[in-house]
């Protein structure tokens, strides 16, 4: 059963709306399924999975502290639209601690020993390689406008899990409408956050493992490399400030970790690739137009975000309303062809005021 286990978490599409949002996804009653199968085999497991004293505690002041903290927001801010109502929140913060202890259930129950754990990173490698090649790499393909979105919404209306009351899903699928890769997740960033929480660790763990004694050793770790690449442009083309985020946290923590003799390769390739990216962006207009309207160079987002940081480090004075106003015009400028110059130079604009204070 151990092998079941992550395909069927990555199938998130909610089948009613009378539950909770994660007791209503496919995978809650599947799991419940085995779990009450292997008990069933096996009832001496269940003290393994009993919480202690001490848990117990914790769970009970987290809650009461909860439910106060709602309390307070209630009488402070009254109802609204963008927030949970005191009964509503308290029983979703609930939830939240049901789910965590029964994911710990699930792995407590099923990976006992190591050739479940084998088991376990077989099933996570050979899910996410299914999942980019079925899903994944159509929707790449729509997201450039090219005919797979009759595949795409196929899926998705199987296992693609919807918000209720937007307009985000109008042509069959998110894919297809908002042309942003998603999996079957309701949206962009919450693929960015599966697939960098869920797999990335893993892959990060297994290139720094010495592998050469190991059979296919050397094979799984050139598998992994081109998986981590395959993730970094899912992450760019979900076009989300968290995928922009993992990318950075994925290419951190390999090199990090990744043995000494890897990190000078990869330290020269992404010196290669940083010169391939200045150089086109400075003779290539077309690859211009694909990094701006497509999805990294985003021009009126980096302005949001400028106006943003400055509002918040509280420099709306003369001079960081002159840094906001020279930013715009670097951005908006024609006079600058490479986006890596106007880039770098409202990074200069902003660390300038900000050391200066």
């Amino acid at each position: 059963m151990v092998s079941w286990l992550l395909p069927f978490a990555l199938l998130p599409k909610t089948f009613t709306s009378a539950l909770f949002e994660n007791f209503a996804q496919i995978a809650f009653p599947v799991f419940l399924i085995f779990l009450l199968v292997q008990l069933n085999f096996k009832p001496a497991l269940v003290q393994d999975i009993l919480p202690e004293r001490r848990t117990l505690q914790i769970w009970g002041a987290l809650i009461v502290l909860q439910f106060i903290l709602f309390g307070w927001h209630a009488l402070a801010y009254g109802d609204s639209d963008q927030t949970y109502g005191l009964i509503h929140g308290w029983f979703t913060f609930m939830q939240l601690i049901v789910v965590i202890w029964f994911a710990y259930t699930i792995q407590k129950i099923f990976i006992r020993d190591a050739d479940s754990v084998f088991k376990f990173l077989a099933s996570l490698i050979i899910s996410l390689v299914v999942y980019l090649v079925v899903v994944i790499v159509p929707q790449f393909a729509v997201s450039f406008r090219l005919p797979f979105t009759g595949w795409t919404n196929f899926l998705a209306g199987l296992f693609e899990r919807h918000w209720d009351s937007r307009a985000w899903y109008d042509a069959g699928s998110y894919v297809a409408t908002q042309h942003r890769i998603n999996g079957f997740e309701p949206e962009a960033p919450f693929l960015v956050m599966l697939l960098g929480l869920v797999f990335g660790p893993i892959l990060v763990s297994i290139v720094q493992e010495p592998m050469k004694r190991m059979k296919n050793g050397r094979r799984l770790q050139k598998l992994v490399w081109v998986l981590i690449v395959v993730l970094s442009l899912v992450f760019l083309m979900a076009r989300s400030t968290s995928g922009y985020l993992m990318v950075a946290l994925l290419g951190l923590f390999t090199v990090l970790f990744a043995p000494r003799s890897t990190r000078k390769w990869l330290f020269i390739t992404g010196a290669a690739s940083l010169a391939v990216v200045i150089s086109a962006s400075s003779s290539c207009p077309q690859f211009m137009i694909f990094l701006r309207n497509g999805c990294l160079l985003n021009k009126e987002r980096i302005i949001d975000w400028v106006e943003q940081l400055v509002c918040c480090r509280h420099l709306f004075t003369t001079r960081s309303s002159g840094l906001v106003s020279e930013t715009r015009g670097i951005l908006l400028s024609n006079s600058y062809q490479g986006g890596v110059k106007a880039i770098l130079s409202t990074l200069i604009f902003i660390v300038r005021p900000l050391i200066r204070y």
